[in-house]
């Protein structure tokens, strides 16, 4: 007659249960200190559109949300010169009230409503002058977040 020893199985189910539990703890304090020793910094320009509790809950409660921003502020769009000759057709683009002279890190972009396009650039011009902003594609852009996010660890491949 064959006798089996529950109390052994289910020391081995106790065990299981523990390293599982370990494991787990350890994914999530992992991913934690990673994002303490790679931290996400709001980008001053946020506290122009958002109030500053709202600020400080996405830098504490969602960096991909902190992130994204960040990344729209300044990896969004490029400055470009028109041409000698070209001038005339600034009058297609619709005008944003920016300073020529600014450069991408004194552009605040969240406070216009833009319409962006899902793969082909979008273009506005900057106040009276012979310069264009460009917009990335909402895919190009996104893939450019997902590409910071693994880096930031929010994601894992």
């Amino acid at each position: 007659m064959l006798i089996f020893d529950f109390s052994y199985l289910s020391q081995i189910i106790i065990s299981m249960k523990s390293y599982i539990l370990l494991l787990m703890f350890m994914l999530t304090f992992g991913s934690m200190i990673a994002q303490r020793n790679n931290p996400i910094v709001p980008d001053q320009r946020l506290y122009e559109v958002f109030e500053e509790e709202f600020i400080q809950m996405i830098e504490r409660e969602n960096q991909n949300l902190l992130l994204y921003y960040n990344l729209y502020l300044t990896n969004s769009f490029e400055i470009i010169e028109l041409p000698e000759g070209k001038s005339e057709s600034l009058k297609l683009y619709k005008k944003l009230n920016i300073p020529d002279g600014a450069s991408i890190k004194e552009i605040n972009v969240l406070k216009f409503k833009l319409d962006l396009l899902e793969d082909k650039p979008s273009y506005y011009r900057m106040g009276d002058g012979k310069k264009i902003l460009r917009f990335k594609s909402a895919k190009a852009f996104n893939e450019e977040y997902n590409a910071e996010r693994l880096k930031h660890q929010l994601i894992i491949e």
